[in-house]
């Protein structure tokens, strides 16, 4: 379009306000021979933006600012995502002259979260050669932290109107693969905090229930609650970052909270 002299028009006749005439033709080697190279006129013979429209970008045309109306761009699948994991849940209940038990177990293994063929991820996660996520902090942007085990373990007893249910959560140790990488560029009092391993951490919660039923019948019944998150207020295990120093991904900062609820039902 450069070099053809039939493609320019003049740029004041783009303007569809100011000039009864559109796309007014022009000859840049004339205008550059007459006026100079440099000139008000020879820069305002310029190439007929007509011809160098981009498919999916919507423009004001003709406009001698052309300002962009709508960009339209088409959502297309990249990448691929292998996972496979075992889920494990079993429960047992018994009643003695203490009440009712019930145990259970919620256990989740995560095998694998493998990426491939992603756009911009050839040297893997961080650039470090990794592509199976699982049982590490990810990179923070395709993948978020994920551990590769974790679950609960539950005991609930009742007896009458009285209840209670202990609950400890566990998650496994996983690595940080963003450490190693820090290790190089860090002073020696961060070096010294650094490690590859985030530890395993595990939380109890408590929780106590008792039903009361009103003597009127219209009344329904109460269910008060008391209960405790993290009861034992657990240390979170160390991940050396600019602020909290955990993985705020994985774990509740919030430590050991209390909690009083009352249920009336009708």
């Amino acid at each position: 379009s450069l070099g053809n002299p039939a493609n320019y028009v003049l740029n004041s006749s783009l303007d569809s306000q100011t000039s009864p005439e559109l796309f007014i033709k022009c000859d840049p080697t004339a205008l550059a021979a007459q006026f100079g190279a440099s000139s008000p006129q020879r820069l305002n013979c310029v190439v007929d933006p007509r011809l160098y429209q981009v498919d999916g970008v919507e423009e004001s045309l003709p406009s001698p600012i052309r300002n962009l109306i709508q960009l339209k761009l088409g959502a297309i699948n990249a990448g691929e995502i292998t996972a496979d994991g075992v889920d494990v849940k079993v429960g047992y209940r018994w009643d003695s002259d203490l009440g009712r038990f019930n145990l259970g177990l919620d256990y989740t293994f995560i095998n694998q979260y493998t990426l491939a063929n992603v756009p911009g991820l050839d040297n893997g996660l961080l650039d470090i050669g990794i592509y199976n996520a699982a049982g590490t902090t990810g990179d923070g942007n395709l993948v978020r932290s994920m551990p590769d085990h974790k679950g609960h373990v539950t005991l609930n007893w009742s007896r009458g109107n009285h209840s209670a249910t202990a609950i400890t959560r566990f998650i496994g140790e996983y690595t940080d693969i963003s450490a190693k990488l820090r290790f190089a560029d860090s002073n020696p009092f961060v070096k010294g905090l650094l490690s590859e391993t985030i530890d395993s951490y595990a939380a109890l919660d408590l929780q106590y229930r008792y039903t009361h039923n009103w003597s009127n019948a219209d009344l329904g019944t109460t269910v008060f609650t008391v209960g405790a998150l993290d009861a034992l207020n657990s240390d979170l295990p160390y991940k050396e970052t600019s602020s909290l120093n955990y993985d705020a991904n994985v774990f509740d900062g919030r430590g050991r909270r209390l909690y009083v609820r009352a249920l009336w039902q009708f």
